[in-house]
């Protein structure tokens, strides 16, 4: 019984891993920022995680391919990356807006 147990517990080989991209960019986002970007499972299926979303959204970001392309290779919906894309490019904004793109002072304007 174990053995076939762990075979369903197995990654699917055919997903993409996390790039080094997405794993690089984790340090730098907040515990806020995870969180904003994971879902909780259900009884009816299992949340894609925090990563993946990370991973599919600098995929469109770096490529520009379409939600279809993107939806295709991550073996995702359409509707699913088409939600998730502007939910993690938003979270990515307001945590990095307050530390790059700083409000320049008044000594700065002059």
């Amino acid at each position: 019984m174990l053995g076939t147990k762990s075979k369903y517990l197995k990654r699917n080989p055919y997903t993409p891993s996390t790039p080094p991209a997405a794993a690089a960019f984790l340090p730098f986002s907040s515990a806020v920022t995870i969180k904003r970007i994971s879902y909780q499972d259900t009884n009816y299926r299992r949340s894609i995680p925090a990563e993946e979303h990370l991973s599919i959204c600098l995929r469109f970001l770096a490529t520009g391919d379409s939600y279809r392309t993107i939806a295709g290779s991550f073996r995702a919906g359409i509707s699913t990356v088409s939600m998730l894309i502007p939910d993690v490019v938003a979270a990515i904004w307001d945590c990095l807006v307050e530390e790059f793109m700083a409000v320049p002072g008044a000594e700065e304007w002059r």
